[in-house]
């Protein structure tokens, strides 16, 4: 038996197969949805539709896309409050997605349908999102914790491309081109003073949680005597990790506080050590976005075009070439 994935795979490739598509038939433009979250206030969410708009017109002047011809184009818009980066100490600003899918026009057993199903391009646009950059697992580079200014990666990926004057970060299918309202780098170094000043923190934390469990403990029943020893020699351990990390922080010259954090050993029980060849912590650039604009100002555009090449060979790159990429620029320039 099939699992059902491989089944609705199936049923999608034989609905290809027995609508064909209706290449030369006139299509039109359809806003599907658009979700601006409760959480603005009036004047914000007039603003981030306003933002909707401006964006939207900037897509449909493509030739391919202004008068459409053997699809729809379906607008779909979600925005709403969140912190660039999936990180946790930023302030939160107007973040979402738009999407474009261009539905083909199939023949359908009551006539020509627009299928969004087998989009031919799908045209998405993140709004001051970052997480196609950032979004790694603990695995894969994420660190959990960070400080007041921000989370911490550890080994976050180069750009795999430029298109566009502008960094590319792949994403599974995505290629996402990203727009910055100011030409700074999206990810910066964490200092090695500042790297050691969290890893206290968080030691310190830890310290004091097992202090905690340890004075639930009744010292005297016979019965406890194992949790009990256990917790006072991990206790021991961290003191002396704690002691470890002080000292070097406090030998560190001026020039090495301020250093790179690239870490050659990081081990969670262990000092983390310095040098050439290793990961290098980072954050995300606080210069990427100001504070004094707008919660709903568009600060950071990443934009993607899949294309569906099996069935409509070429269109995807062809719309990337129409896009008025110095107008999308401009969205988060001006």
């Amino acid at each position: 038996m099939l699992p059902v994935a491989s089944v609705l795979c199936v049923s999608y490739l034989l609905h290809a197969q027995e609508h064909p598509l209706l290449r030369d038939h006139p299509g039109g433009w359809n806003v599907q949805d658009q979700r601006i979250a409760q959480e603005f206030t009036p004047p914000e969410r007039t603003a981030a539709a306003a933002v909707v708009a401006q964006i939207a017109s900037i897509v449909r002047q493509a030739p391919s896309l202004g008068a459409p011809r053997g699809f729809d184009v379906l607008q779909h818009a979600s925005l709403e409050l969140d912190v660039p980066g999936n990180g946790s100490a930023r302030p939160k600003v107007m973040s979402g997605l738009l999407t474009f899918n261009l539905a083909p026009y199939e023949s359908g057993a009551r006539g020509p349908i627009p299928n969004e199903r087998d989009t031919a391009v799908s045209i998405k646009i993140a709004v001051n999102d970052l997480s196609m950059v950032t979004g790694g697992t603990i695995n894969e580079g994420y660190l959990t914790l960070g400080d007041e200014q921000g989370d911490f990666w550890k080994d976050a990926p180069d750009p795999d491309d430029t298109k566009h004057d502008a960094p590319v970060y792949a994403q599974g299918d995505d290629h996402w081109v990203i727009l910055r309202g100011h030409d700074v780098p999206i990810l910066t170094p964490v200092s090695r003073e500042r790297y050691l000043t969290y890893r206290l923190r968080l030691i310190k934390t830890q310290i004091d949680h097992a202090e905690t469990n340890l004075a639930k403990l009744p010292q005297n029943d016979p019965t406890l005597a194992g949790p009990v020893a256990t917790i006072r020699e991990q206790l021991g351990l961290m003191h002396a990790l704690q002691q470890t990390l002080q000292h070097n922080l406090d030998a560190m010259s001026k020039d090495d506080r301020q250093a790179p954090a690239v870490v050659t050993l990081d081990a969670a029980n262990e000092a983390p050590e310095f040098g050439e060849g290793g990961k290098a912590i980072v954050y995300l650039n606080p210069a990427l976005f100001d504070p004094k604009r707008p919660r709903t100002a568009p600060q950071v555009l990443a934009i993607s075009l899949v294309g569906d090449e099996d069935h409509w060979p070429g269109l995807a790159a062809k719309i990337d070439q129409e896009l008025d990429w110095a107008a999308l620029l401009k969205v988060v320039r001006q």
